[in-house]
């Protein structure tokens, strides 16, 4: 056990964050409605870490569902920090309103490996995995922008 708590300490302090020529290993996670989402073939990682956030993207993703799929967009969610029995209750309940998948990222450590700025939403451009761009937005018309420009 002390081995394990060591280790899981390590990777704590070392997760490396993702940049700019790096690769992002595929990873399945698991989206509102308990369904498997394999990170391996997108082509853009959209990521919110708070709450005020979530609600533009998922106001954002609810009027542009075909960015969804075209776009080969995974739009995953910072849960880490919300207790489990709150997420069960109200967040999870909250978020199957919407038909689209929002990836539920509940691993803190993981997590970590993201770019992250505060009050920002982290866009990562990514080809075959590799990090192409690493973008900061705080609004939606740059997010629109931003995947319009791939059309």
């Amino acid at each position: 056990m002390k081995i394990f708590l060591i280790l899981l300490l390590t990777l704590h302090l070392y997760a490396e964050v993702l940049d700019v020529g790096k690769k992002l290993l595929p990873i399945s996670l698991l989206d509102q409605f308990g369904k498997k989402v394999e990170i391996k073939n997108q082509k853009f990682i959209v990521m919110s870490w708070d709450k005020k956030n979530s609600q533009l993207l998922n106001a954002f993703f609810s009027t542009h569902i075909q960015y969804m799929e075209s776009k080969q967009i995974a739009y995953l969610v910072d849960i880490s920090a919300i207790p489990s029995l709150i997420h069960k209750i109200f967040a999870k309940p909250k978020m199957k309103e919407f038909s689209f998948s929002i990836v539920q990222a509940e691993d803190e450590v993981y997590n970590r490996t993201f770019p992250y700025k505060e009050n920002h939403i982290t866009i990562i451009k990514l080809k075959y995995l590799q990090v192409q761009e690493i973008l900061f937005i705080e609004s939606l018309s740059t997010l629109d922008s931003i995947l319009g420009e791939t059309l």
